[in-house]
């Protein structure tokens, strides 16, 4: 009867024996069942509080001289890791000389250049560099405001590319181009400037020089191009959009291929020493007028000027009593050779290295620009690209370009529609910014590859914060497999190396990125306004990125030292936890 079961039941609970201290009544084994259930086991633990016992970590029974063992083979592990952790570092993120900062890439001035030539660049770029310093302090006396185009405009003239002002009247684009053509020094060579402004109206003769009249004479087509553009080294052609059809296409072969044909006959073209055209134009050329279009695309560095305003303002107003800006400031001295520019971009394009990332973000920016933008960029203008990152990074003291030289592309591939620019660097932005938001994505593949790595240790270690049913899961499963850890050990090994590489690879790419940015103003003069822009975002994950690749190198050098369980715990104590005896005992 129910009367009698519940008699037989209390009479069991009686034999069963008094509480022990606690309250807590001790694991006994039924006599219907071998073993307590799973649920049974998992609910004893947590009515017992085996989360805060399983936790513990267990020394090797009592001896000091086992934790000793187990505290020396973690240092030397360590200190295996951290050695090849700076080996990295030292290959990537070079601490140049005299600025006690970091830089990606490799640094021409640092160290021991690989050869002769390239510590004689090395020279040369310090020397360089210092002169360009100094002009743009003399043209920031001059010019306020207009530190960004001074550099663009600098950048242009070493990479041998055409450049572009564009604005409204009265900004100072005329004064600007002056200042930055009179740095060519014409005392160190045949150097000769040529200026003129467009219009509809211009004739052949007023750019190319006028007919000989001798030539006509003996029925030869022969032009007198001395002090005209195709003698010129350096050329401003103010309001070039306005000329007529004939004119913009009579430019094009001295633009690109460097080439005119002096007697009309075109077999044998002459070269011409020009080394860049600086055009200004008051508006962007229609994108449907088919006369202009192929000058346009011939002008690689294009820069949208606006008139000045707040500090700016204030200091261009400021500084007209002391001499500056409308006080008939003297021009900053000059400073450049032909043979130097020459010099720059022959070294640039023959020891400047272009790694994959930046084609990758090469090739991803045109798709975007052709499917977002609905802008082509030519094979062409692709190529001077490649050439104007070469030269940046060469005059930055690096042999080899980076992704934050990317920024630049923002001012060369954004075509007819000024809105085009900040949409470009919102792109390279974001390949810059990529790694930061992976940080999450890294951090789950990080605990995956910990979990597979101690595997091979079930029933000795577990993962922290792991609930109390995946530990006793954990536990049974390596009580189970121990006849076959061994095998079981080196694949589950193999694997985990793999994907720790993978995860580096992708990590050291963004530490060498942030080490750029610990001193932008050592590795890019060119793009200090947009770089100090970016520096907080990118540098926000720098620790932690930097922390989570020192764990990986010592989980990868834990793998390959087939470390015992004691020193993964001792290695990362917040990580990995070894069951206690009060979890060995209960279960």
């Amino acid at each position: 009867s129910s009367m009698g079961r519940r008699a037989a039941g209390q009479s069991r609970c009686a034999m069963a024996g008094p509480l022990s201290s606690g309250g807590r009544r001790p694991l006994r084994a039924s006599r219907h069942a071998a073993s307590p259930s799973d649920r049974e086991v998992i609910i004893e633990l947590n009515r017992r509080g085996g989360g805060g016992q399983g936790e513990a970590t267990v020394e090797p029974e009592g001896q000091e001289e086992g934790m000793a063992v187990v505290r020396g083979l973690a240092e030397e592990t360590r200190a295996a890791s951290r050695e090849r952790l700076d080996a990295f570092l030292s290959s990537s993120l070079i601490e140049s000389s005299g600025t006690g900062g970091e830089e990606g890439g490799e640094v021409i001035d640092v160290n021991q250049p690989s050869t002769a030539e390239d510590a004689s660049m090395a020279e040369f770029v310090r020397g360089l560099r210092a002169q360009l310093d100094s002009f743009e302090v003399a043209m920031g006396r001059r010019i306020c405001g207009r530190e960004r185009e001074i550099r663009l405009l600098l950048l242009s003239l070493f990479s041998q590319q055409h450049a572009l002002l564009l604005g409204p009247s009265g900004i100072g684009k005329s004064m600007l181009s002056d200042c930055v053509l009179d740095a060519l020094d014409p005392e160190g060579g045949d150097v000769y400037t040529f200026r003129r402004q467009l219009n509809r109206f211009t004739t052949p003769e007023e750019l190319f020089g006028p007919l000989s009249v001798r030539g006509l004479q003996r029925d030869v087509h022969l032009r007198l191009t001395e002090s005209y553009l195709p003698g010129a080294t350096l050329a401003f052609l103010d309001e070039a959009f306005k000329a007529s059809s004939s004119i913009l296409n009579s430019l094009l072969t001295i633009l690109n291929e460097r080439t005119f044909c002096e007697d009309g006959s075109c077999e044998l073209p002459s070269q011409v020493p020009l080394l860049m055209c600086v055009f200004s134009s008051n508006e962007i050329p229609p994108e449907n007028d088919t006369s202009v279009r192929a000058l346009f695309d011939r002008i690689l560095i294009r820069l949208p000027m606006k008139p000045l305003q707040g500090e700016e303002l204030v200091a261009m107003l400021g500084s007209m009593h002391r001499g500056g800006p409308g006080g008939e400031p003297s021009s900053p001295e000059a400073f450049l050779r032909r043979g130097d520019i020459l010099r720059i971009k022959e070294y640039s394009q023959e020891r400047v290295e272009v790694p994959e990332a930046v084609i990758d973000l090469l090739r991803k920016l045109r798709i975007h620009l052709r499917d977002a933008l609905d802008v082509n960029l030519s094979d062409r203008r692709l190529l001077q690209i490649v050439q104007v990152l070469r030269v940046c990074a060469c005059l930055n003291g690096r042999r080899s370009v980076n992704k934050i030289d990317c920024l630049l592309l923002q001012h060369m591939v954004w075509d007819h529609d000024v809105k085009n620019i900040p949409r470009v660097r919102k792109f390279v932005e974001n390949q810059l910014l990529e790694g930061c938001s992976s940080l999450g994505e890294w951090n789950k593949r990080r605990d995956k590859i910990f979990r597979d790595a101690i595997g091979v240790f079930d029933g000795d270690v577990y993962m922290r914060g792991d609930s109390m049913s995946a530990r006793y899961t954990a536990y049974r499963r390596g009580k189970m497999k121990t006849a076959g850890r061994a095998k079981a050990a080196g694949r589950a090994t193999g694997s985990v190396r793999g994907r720790i590489k993978a995860l580096t690879t992708e990590m050291e790419e963004l530490v060498c990125l942030q080490g750029e940015f610990r001193d932008p103003k050592c590795s890019h003069q060119f793009l200090l306004g947009e770089v100090l822009e970016l520096q907080p975002k990118l540098m926000k994950s720098a620790k932690a990125v930097r922390t989570l690749l020192e764990e990986l190198y010592l989980l990868e050098e834990c793998l390959d030292r087939e470390s015992p369980p004691e020193v993964m715990v001792e290695l990362f104590p917040d990580t990995l936890a070894m069951f206690s005896k009060t979890w060995r005992t209960a279960l």
